[in-house]
């Protein structure tokens, strides 16, 4: 059945009829729930529910939904259903995946089993992936974090949340998580859109090699960004001032990077093109559908 939008006079009604009874909460923001549904036959599905039926609301759901319907289907982007917008609610109904990459960092640093190097960049690298796609066809996402980053049970990273995705190759304005937004962002009326997403790639690629972001805001009056940009590191020269030299002796290579996707200037800044051609990224073993790399293990936990 072709993805569609519908508008049935019971939402409840076609939600429990298509897409089976609510079984669990899979997560919860400003924009409402998204519920975990399963139908009499096994089948699974994640529904994100708005939380209001404000015009507000309704137009960022239908534009996610109709953003996603325009891709190209990709394994490292979330696949979408139906939206369905009832008299007073509107739902997103799309795949079902187990956890958030933000979770399973967030949930592993209280556990005996921690998360290897090798299933971190690994993470990164599928999310590199989704990126490429995206960016070959001039879409910049705006709005990448972890909570958007979603984890199938089989460890395959998803991205979603396009929300605030564009194809328009200059954008304004503020979305998204202040930590991990571009400096241009704060300080243009007007900036380059794709370069916005590789800035928010290096935060995490940041976070995921150190358990924690360099700094909390791309702005001067942050004391951490500021010893940042007026270092040598901010012009690729050398590894950021706030990394360890513990962590420099285990992840050398992947800091040579990090400072690429850092570069403060967005002109400048790496492109992806030129990232996945890089030789560190290229050694990354990464994890897909049709290939799970064995010498590390990610499968989700259940949350």
């Amino acid at each position: 059945m072709a993805p569609e939008i519908c508008t049935p006079v019971s939402a409840r009604f076609f939600i429990r009829r298509r897409y089976g009874v609510a079984t669990k909460e899979l997560g919860k923001g400003s924009f409402g729930s998204v519920m975990e549904h399963r139908t009499f036959d096994g089948r699974v599905f994640a529904i994100k529910n708005g939380l209001d039926n404000s015009k507000e609301t309704v137009e960022t759901m239908v534009r996610e939904f109709v953003f996603l319907l325009g891709l190209q289907p990709h394994q490292h982007v979330v696949k979408v259903f139906d939206l369905i917008k009832g008299p007073r609610s509107v739902h997103l109904c799309m795949e079902s995946c187990t956890t958030t990459l933000w979770k399973l960092l967030r949930r592993q640093r209280h556990s005996v089993r921690k998360l290897d190097r090798e299933t971190r960049l690994c993470y990164w690298g599928q999310l590199l992936a989704g990126i490429e796609h995206l960016h070959q066809v001039g879409v910049a996402h705006r709005d990448l974090k972890m909570d958007n980053l979603l984890i199938a049970e089989n460890g395959v990273l998803k991205i979603a949340d396009f929300g605030s995705s564009t194809g328009s190759v200059y954008c304004h304005g503020l979305v998204g998580s202040e930590t991990l937004t571009a400096p241009e962002c704060f300080t243009s009326v007007k900036y380059a859109s794709l370069p916005v997403d590789i800035w928010a790639t290096g935060m995490i690629l940041a976070y995921l090699l150190m358990d924690k972001f360099p700094w909390q805001s791309a702005r001067s009056m942050d004391a951490h960004y500021y010893k940042y940009i007026t270092s040598e590191s901010a012009s690729r020269k050398s590894v950021p001032p706030w990394v360890e030299f513990s962590d420099v002796e285990n992840n050398g290579e992947m800091f040579g990077i990090l400072s690429t996707l850092l570069d403060p200037a967005p002109s400048t800044r790496i492109s992806v093109e030129q990232l996945v051609k890089c030789v560190e990224v290229h050694n990354i073993q990464v994890c897909s559908d049709e290939n799970v790399v064995l010498s590390h293990d990610h499968r989700a936990q259940p949350s």
